[in-house]
């Protein structure tokens, strides 16, 4: 946290939608940062130190799903609550994201008023 202001990392790589997160967050009050595939996201998540972050399961060089496991799997990290922005049917994921200790997962599109909701109600 940086004076007073909670830190959200999103690893994705669809740009508009990276875009329109950022904007959105920014208005809430959050500093953000943004990695655009798996290996940059891992990358950030120890120099930007973010109370949390929104992972998407399709990306280039490293998969969500193996982001997410070397993250839950890492002592300095592993505390970090994980929300899973996905595309996919929410059904078809809930005991994989529990398996790999996702706190939550929303689906493409979704409405940024819950996602902030959602946000704040994990850090």
């Amino acid at each position: 946290m940086e004076n007073g202001k909670k830190k959200v990392l999103i690893i994705d790589d669809e740009g508009d939608l990276v875009r329109l997160l950022v904007l959105r967050l920014q208005k809430f009050g959050f500093l953000v940062d943004v990695a655009l595939d798996g290996e940059q996201g891992l990358e950030q998540t120890k120099s930007f130190k973010p109370d949390l972050i929104l992972l998407d399961v399709a990306l280039p060089r490293m998969g969500g799903w193996e982001v997410c496991q070397k993250l839950k799997t890492d002592a300095a990290t592993k505390k970090i609550p994980i929300i899973v922005i996905t595309a996919k049917p929410i059904k078809n994921l809930e005991t994989k994201a529990r398996d790999f200790g996702v706190n939550r997962i929303l689906t493409k599109p979704f409405d940024s008023v819950e996602l902030v909701q959602t946000i704040k109600s994990l850090t």
